[in-house]
């Protein structure tokens, strides 16, 4: 039986999909609209479509919009410290993984639909579908797996800093402090 002020897991896991499907999509945006302004056009617009999404979704099904926070929230067997979310059974966490997994694609296959087929990049002409500028790209795999995991564990580290541990001191301003912690791990 659900208690005050929780939601039934149908629709905490209907908060995650659609959360994760548009912060996807909107993220997804920014890195195309950042082709001409760069790396710091990308960082903030996906940090900041993480902290509207956060709360968005922060009162219904505590925000995790991450299989890793999910897991990570389901293995410590505690929840988000604020009243949205509910006490994660193991099918309800695959239930939320799978709804995150499943907003991500669909957002990004929507965004990918709408968008032009390619960018040709001014300095050499070559023709680009995603940018990646930098020391870090597919050609990098390894340190790129390394920094994505980096980033993964700061932002898991937020989110039960700020939504997780009843002594936070940033109650009421998790979903902005998670929003600045993706900033930084972009």
């Amino acid at each position: 039986m659900p208690l005050r002020n929780e939601f039934p897991w149908f629709m905490s896991v209907g908060a995650e999909f659609f959360g994760t499907f548009l912060f996807e999509f909107m993220a997804g945006a920014c890195v195309f609209s950042s082709i001409h302004t760069g790396l710091m056009t990308a960082a903030l617009g996906i940090g900041i479509s993480l902290l509207t999404v956060s709360y968005l979704t922060i009162g219904v099904s505590g925000a995790h919009l991450n299989p890793a926070i999910t897991l990570a929230v389901f293995l410590s067997g505690k929840r988000s410290a604020n009243k949205g979310g509910i006490w994660l059974r193991w099918w309800v966490a695959l239930l939320y993984m799978a709804a995150q997994t499943l907003g991500a694609i669909l957002g990004s296959c929507l965004l990918v639909g709408i968008m032009p087929d390619s960018e040709t990049h001014e300095a050499d002409g070559t023709t680009l579908t995603f940018l990646a500028e930098g020391e870090l790209t597919w050609a990098h795999g390894l340190s790129v797996f390394i920094m994505e995991a980096v980033c993964t564990f700061g932002l898991v580290w937020t989110y039960f800093a700020v939504e997780v541990d009843e002594n936070s001191t940033a109650k009421g301003f998790g979903p902005t402090v998670i929003g600045f912690a993706m900033i930084v791990g972009v």
